[in-house]
């Protein structure tokens, strides 16, 4: 989750407005296109770490498994629910403590966007075939930004329920003291 945190800012620095006109556009939509792949890959194998032992009881060689997209299409065989769920804290301003949590609605990355991203920055990845579709350079930057807005929104708080059991993984991204936070609740009936 720290390396995502760092790609999501550099990604940020590329598709700043002054960057984009001290190089040729192409290139830091490109550079930045790499980056939220990688992002999106990292998602993916952060749903296997959450799920590891029974991913790895259908997928006996999972440790060579690294194509985002494919790992999600299996994921959601396994366990439908392992998608981060993004909700958010609400502060009670007297006492400074979580007075409840909500789910976030909209405004974050779907699953079904996931691919849709995974597809589109594939676009700006790869080099463009001469006789195929042009790509849309100065569309990129503001659909970048957009898609970074959406990943951040899911994961910033979020929940992943693990598929061998009641138990989920309640994750922050950035605690008081910058770092990431994780802690397993366990259902109490």
């Amino acid at each position: 989750m720290e390396e995502i945190k760092l790609r999501v800012n550099y990604c940020h620095f590329l598709l700043d407005d002054e960057q984009l006109t001290n190089a040729p556009i192409m290139f830091a939509i490109e550079a930045a296109s790499i980056q939220i792949r990688k992002i999106l890959e990292l998602i993916a194998f952060s749903s296997i770490t959450a799920n590891k032992e029974e991913y790895s009881k259908h997928f006996p060689l999972f440790s060579k498994h690294w194509r985002g997209k494919e790992i999600i299409a299996e994921m959601e065989k396994i366990n439908p629910n392992f998608y981060p769920r993004p909700s958010k804290q609400i502060i009670n301003h007297t006492t400074g403590k979580v007075e409840k949590i909500i789910d976030i609605k909209e405004g974050f990355l779907s699953k079904a966007q996931y691919v849709e991203v995974y597809d589109y920055t594939s676009n700006f990845i790869h080099a463009r075939n001469v006789y195929g579709t042009s790509l849309d350079y100065e569309e990129a930057p503001s659909r970048l930004r957009n898609y970074l807005s959406e990943v951040t929104t899911l994961l910033n708080h979020h929940t992943i329920r693990l598929c061998s059991s009641d138990n989920q993984w309640w994750v922050i991204m950035q605690g008081e003291d910058g770092k990431i936070h994780l802690a397993e609740m366990e259902k109490i009936y």
